[in-house]
């Protein structure tokens, strides 16, 4: 039962409504008390007014008592010092004041594009492996004939011989066979000088077996360094950042590094020296 207004609207679509539907029966109804007004959108209703026979009572604001409380002393103190850094660092970052080299892509002459060949190459090296071998080259000329990419046909087979030559080779059959898994997000807190650290990065492909944890990352360089001491120091920390995440959980086994060069192909183990000494 309605207690102070009620409303009544019904639908009509594209058929006549019924005489004996239950909207007509009412409007006819209630027809000798009903006065038509407009509404607020413009529209004709009829509406029944009566008068107000009881007295309203307004009715008042509870009154609810806030007992006063001291504050605690923690509210008048400064916060302690935030980890160092605040937001996760990127491993290629640990070395202060170094960037990453710059990467020569026969794409295009600057900009964005830039390393738009190193993208590329990545991606194929992530989802190829995933093919059977009869199926990859196919896959690869698909996917760089894409309109999107905007490949000419020269380019579009450099960047699948490039990958491809990686596939094939039999010293790196083991990086992309059975239990590798590619683009590895990897998030955790490492110490250096006692500083905590807190890292977020993701590997390019992980091999761990019982016996060893191995980490890959693909650099598409031209011509790539011919040594491991002529690596950036910006390469050589990243590496060290996985290898010091990945070893807080691998306490036991060996934890190797190595970065493979697209260009050649090449893989460079870095010496778990050289990867002690970055952090």
């Amino acid at each position: 039962r309605a207690k102070d207004r009620l409303y009544i609207s019904g639908y009509e679509g594209s058929r006549e409504l019924s005489p004996d539907c239950w909207y007509k029966l009412m409007e006819r109804g209630l027809a000798g008390e009903m006065q038509e007004i407009t509404a607020w959108d413009g529209e004709p209703v009829k509406r029944i007014e009566g008068d107000q026979k009881r007295d309203v009572k307004r009715a008042e604001a509870a009154k609810v008592s806030q007992p006063r409380a001291d504050l605690p002393s923690w509210a008048s103190q400064l916060p302690p010092p935030e980890p160092v850094p605040a937001r996760p660092l990127a491993p290629s970052k640990l070395v202060e004041d170094v960037d990453e080299p710059t990467i020569a892509s026969p794409l295009s002459t600057g900009g964005a594009d830039r390393f738009k060949r190193g993208r590329l190459i990545h991606r194929l090296l992530e989802t190829l492996p995933d093919l059977g071998e009869d199926k990859r080259e196919a896959a690869a000329q698909q996917f760089l004939a894409s309109d999107g990419l905007a490949l000419s046909g020269e380019e579009q087979a450099e960047i699948a011989n490039a990958v491809q030559t990686v596939l094939a080779a039999p010293a790196f059959a083991s990086l992309f066979g059975p239990g590798s898994r590619a683009e590895v997000a990897l998030v955790g807190e490492i110490e250096r000088d006692g500083d905590r650290l807190f890292l977020s990065g993701q590997i390019d492909r992980l091999l761990v077996s019982e016996e060893e944890v191995l980490i890959i990352d693909y650099k598409t360089n031209r011509p790539p360094p011919a040594r491991v001491d002529d690596t950036s120091p910006a390469y050589i920390a990243q590496m060290a950042g996985y290898a010091a995440l990945l070893g807080k959980l691998y306490p036991d086994r060996p934890i190797r590094a190595a970065l493979l060069w697209t260009d050649g192909p090449n893989l460079m183990e870095i010496p778990a020296e050289m990867l002690a000494k970055s952090l």
